[in-house]
């Protein structure tokens, strides 16, 4: 995905920047979903100027995460990604859909496994963000099917390790 272009709106130029805030899960010990907003933070971090926003600190209900988030989403300024678990993504698409779809259309999704949407009525809310990106191809066949037209692909990846790590193969 190329980071620039996600967040340059039809007809703007590169140069214009916005707050971008990543909202998603990063707490310890790192599995599944965890990882995957760890390491597209990362890479994202390295290109942009990008805030962190870790969901488990909202979930636990601490003043200033949860402060934040009201402020990263109902800010008309900046963008969002968001790499949240489903019912976290349901409710924050339904949140900036009524309440703040300039924001939205500014804004990427980021679908880390889970279902593809049932609802052809959320798959709507879902064609205001940016681009919603999905895992495999047969995830956006499916997203499209239901009638969404934003959806691009971002593999599940992991990141390789460091150290090159050495298979010992034991006769026998």
């Amino acid at each position: 995905m190329d980071s620039l272009s996600c967040f340059q709106a039809a007809g703007e130029p590169v140069t214009k920047r916005y707050r971008i805030t990543y909202v998603g899960s990063f707490p310890p010990p790192y599995g599944g979903v965890t990882v995957k907003n760890a390491l597209l933070y990362k890479h994202l971090s390295a290109r942009l100027e990008i805030e962190k926003l870790d969901l488990t600190r909202v979930k636990r209900l601490e003043p200033r995460a949860v402060l934040h988030l009201l402020r990263s989403v109902l800010s008309r300024n900046g963008a969002l990604v968001l790499g949240v678990s489903a019912s976290w993504r349901y409710r924050l698409t339904s949140i900036l859909y009524r309440l703040n779809r300039k924001k939205m259309r500014r804004s990427l999704l980021v679908v880390m496994g889970g279902k593809t949407p049932e609802n052809a009525a959320y798959v709507d809310r879902m064609n205001g963000y940016r681009r919603v990106y999905v895992e495999t191809e047969s995830m956006k066949r499916s997203f499209e099917a239901m009638g969404a037209y934003n959806v691009a692909i971002y593999p599940n990846c992991r990141e390789r390790p460091a150290v090159p790590v050495e298979i010992k193969r034991w006769g026998g």
